[in-house]
């Protein structure tokens, strides 16, 4: 997951955050089960902060809709 995050901050400053947004979801869709089960500690705070980002982006675009 931190690879994950690596590339995907790597990337924001290069590609528009659609697509920057489409990146993360496809890399977290392969995230592997024994990974979770490996990393869950360290996965647990970096999955709180994307759903935190999440949620706040939900709320902006409700308020610009």
């Amino acid at each position: 997951m931190a690879e994950v995050e690596l590339a995907y901050l790597a990337h924001r400053g290069q590609q528009p955050p659609i697509d920057a947004l489409r990146g993360l979801l496809a890399a977290l869709r392969r995230v592997e089960l024994e990974t979770l089960r490996a990393r869950r500690d360290e996965l647990r705070p970096l999955v709180a902060e994307v759903l935190s980002v999440g949620h706040d982006l939900q709320l902006m675009l409700s308020a610009i809709h």
